[in-house]
């Protein structure tokens, strides 16, 4: 969870080059993996954001690194596909 954490905290706050290049390994981490892989991730980052709530140094770059995330669609190749 350590090394989620600091990613998420690099991907959502910090100098520019270092933002670009931890949204750009999470997003082809998400973009490489299986659907199993994903979801289990996605589980991670919820994890994630229940534990950092009242930690602002962790929730704030969350929830960028999640906009990031639902803007690139990546987090919707994880979901479950029929809406029967």
């Amino acid at each position: 969870m350590a090394v989620l954490e600091g990613t998420i905290i690099s991907a959502g706050a910090g100098s520019e080059s270092v933002v670009l290049a931890s949204r750009t390994s999470l997003f082809g981490a998400f973009q490489g993996s299986d659907d199993d892989t994903r979801l289990c991730t996605c589980n991670a980052l919820l994890g994630l954001f229940e534990t950092s709530i009242g930690n602002d140094r962790v929730l704030l770059p969350l929830l960028e690194v999640l906009a990031f995330l639902l803007d690139t669609e990546a987090l919707q190749r994880a979901a479950p596909r029929s809406f029967k």
